[in-house]
C-alpha cells in the first residue's frame, strides 16, 4: 500500500510528529513505554483527531485537516487489535468475530456478503486454530486464545490496513513464539498492509520490512529491518539520530536520505532458514546458503494447517531465530576441535566503532594472538541457568555494555550477513580490518528460536 501520512498530535507531555510516505507492506514502530505508539495507532484508526496533517492510504483520504476530511472509525476500513484485545464478555468468540460483519458493511469493505464473510471466517479459524473456541465466552479463553480470536475479528472484514498494538504483551515465551508464528503465517495467507507497535524491536524486525524508533513522539531512527546491531546504532548515533526537540517530521526525511548505512536497531542478528535435517539432538538450517545448527530442545512443536495435533519439527519447516552479537567469537584462523558446532567462514566487510578511524594494529601482537578465537567480551557477565523457552536479553543498558567495535561479516555468494561485537583491544590485537578472512564461532544454544512455520501453513 502507498502511504501519504504526516500528522501532528498534541498529548499531555509532548506532541507526536509522525510521517510515512511511499509503498510499505509492513511497518514496525518500537520504542519505550509512553513514547506515543498507542496514540499513533488510535489516530490512524480514527479514535483520536490530530491537530493537523493528513492520512491517505492507497489514494483514499481518511483525514485532511486542510480539506476538513475526518472519516469516522467505522468508515476507515482499518482492522485494529488493541493491546487488551477488547472482546465483549457477554458474547461468544463467534459473536465477537461476527461483529466484523457489520463493520465491513459500514466501511463498504471487500467482504460484505454472507458467503464471503463465512468463507473468510472459516479460513481464519483453521489457520489460527480457533474452531473449537468459537462457542466459548472470553472468560473461558486463555490470553493467547483471546489474541487469536481478536486477530480473526480484525481480519474478517478484509480491512485495507491492520493495526497491532503490542500483540505479544503479557504472554509467556512459548506462547509468544506460537502467536508470532501465527502472525507470520497470516502475513502470507492474508497479505494485508500492517502497522505494528511494540516496545520490543525484535518483534518489529521479525514481522516488518521497515522499522521506526519512536521516542517522545518523534522518529529518532528509521530503516529497513534485518540483522542489525545495537552497538552499531550507538556508533552511528551522531550521524543518524534526531536530537530531542530537533527537526520537524519533514526534516527527518532529509536527514535519512543521506548516503549512509541505515540505523542499526538491535543487538540480535536476525536469521531465517529452512530445516534441512533434524535428529534427536540438533536441527540443521539452510540460511541463505550457510548452515546453522540449532539444538532440538530450543525448537517448539509446530502444526501444519488442518492438522489435528502438534508435531515435531520437520524438514521444510521455516525457522526465524536470533543470535546475539555478543554471543559470537571471532577467530582469524580456522579453529579446530571445538565444542561449538557453528563455525562459519566469512569476510569482514565493515568495522564500526569509536576507534574505527585509528585501528592501526601491532603486527607482532596480531601474529601472536591470531591462532586463538577472540572473545567478544574481556569481562563477560556471569552465566546463569535459563528456563526452557526463555530468550536471552542482549538489550543491556548502555553503561553496562562492553565498549568496543562491531564487525559486519558476510560470506561471498551468500546473502546472509552476521554482526559480531568485540572489544576495542581484541580488534587491535587480531588486526580486524575490512577484507580480512575471519571465522565466526558460536554454540548451538546461542541461537534463540522465535518462530517456526510449517510448510502447510503458508
Amino acid at each position: 500500500m502507498i502511504f501519504d501520512c504526516e500528522i501532528e498530535l498534541p498529548l499531555r507531555q509532548f506532541t507526536v510528529h509522525w510521517r510515512l510516505h511511499g509503498e510499505v507492506a509492513a511497518l514496525g514502530v518500537y520504542g519505550p513505554s509512553g513514547a506515543g505508539k498507542t496514540s499513533l495507532l488510535e489516530t490512524l484508526a480514527g479514535w483520536r483527531r490530530p491537530s493537523r496533517g493528513r492520512i491517505v492510504l492507497g489514494g483514499r483520504t481518511l483525514f485532511d485537516s486542510r480539506a476538513g476530511i475526518d472519516l469516522p472509525p467505522r468508515q476507515r476500513r482499518i482492522g485494529y487489535l488493541p493491546q487488551d484485545v477488547l472482546l465483549f464478555p457477554h458474547l461468544t468468540a463467534r459473536g465477537n468475530v461476527e461483529l466484523a460483519r457489520a463493520a465491513g458493511r459500514d466501511a463498504d469493505a471487500r467482504v460484505d456478503v454472507q458467503g464471503d464473510f463465512d468463507r473468510r471466517l472459516g479460513e481464519l479459524a483453521e489457520l489460527l486454530e480457533i474452531d473449537a473456541l468459537l462457542e466459548r465466552r472470553p472468560g473461558e479463553l486463555s490470553g493467547g486464545e483471546r489474541q487469536r480470536v481478536g486477530l480473526a475479528r480484525a481480519l474478517c472484514a478484509a480491512p485495507d490496513l491492520l493495526l497491532l498494538d503490542e500483540p505479544l504483551t503479557a504472554l509467556d515465551p512459548p506462547l509468544k513464539r506460537r502467536i508470532l508464528s501465527d502472525l507470520l503465517s497470516l502475513r502470507e495467507r492474508f497479505p494485508v498492509p500492517l502497522i505494528l507497535v511494540s516496545h520490543d524491536p525484535l518483534l518489529a524486525l521479525v514481522l516488518c520490512e521497515r522499522v521506526q524508533r519512536l521516542e517522545r513522539g518523534r522518529i529518532v531512527a528509521e530503516g529497513p529491518s534485518g540483522a542489525r546491531s545495537r552497538a552499531a546504532s550507538e556508533a552511528h548515533e551522531a550521524e543518524t539520530a534526531v536530537p530531542s526537540g530537533g527537526p520537524a517530521p519533514s526534516d527527518v526525511d532529509a536527514a535519512h536520505r543521506a548516503d549512509r548505512e541505515p540505523p542499526m536497531l538491535t543487538s540480535d542478528n536476525l536469521v531465517q532458514g529452512v530445516v534441512t535435517a533434524a535428529d534427536d539432538d540438533v536441527v540443521r538450517l539452510d540460511c541463505q546458503g550457510l548452515e546453522i545448527v540449532v539444538p532440538q530442545s530450543s525448537l517448539p512443536a509446530t502444526r501444519s494447517a488442518g492438522a489435528a495435533s502438534e508435531r515435531a519439527i520437520a524438514v521444510g519447516d521455516r525457522v526465524t531465530a536470533t543470535i546475539g552479537s555478543e554471543e559470537i567469537l571471532v577467530a582469524t584462523r580456522e579453529p579446530e576441535l571445538l565444542s561449538a558446532v557453528n563455525v562459519i567462514a566469512t569476510d569482514l566487510v565493515e568495522r564500526l566503532g569509536a576507534d574505527s578511524q585509528t585501528r592501526e594494529a601491532d603486527p607482532d601482537a596480531a601474529e601472536a594472538a591470531s591462532s586463538e578465537p577472540a572473545t567478544v567480551d574481556d569481562d563477560p557477565p556471569p552465566l546463569r541457568a535459563r528456563s526452557p523457552g526463555e530468550r536471552v536479553s542482549h538489550d543491556r543498558p548502555a553503561a553496562e555494555r562492553p565498549s568496543g567495535v562491531v564487525l559486519r561479516c558476510r560470506e561471498p555468494g551468500s546473502g546472509l550477513e552476521l554482526v559480531a561485537h568485540v572489544t576495542a583491544g581484541t580488534a587491535v590485537r587480531l588486526d580486524l580490518v575490512p577484507g580480512k578472512r575471519v571465522w565466526l564461532v558460536f554454540k548451538a544454544h546461542a541461537v534463540e528460536v522465535v518462530a517456526v512455520v510449517g510448510p502447510g501453513r503458508s
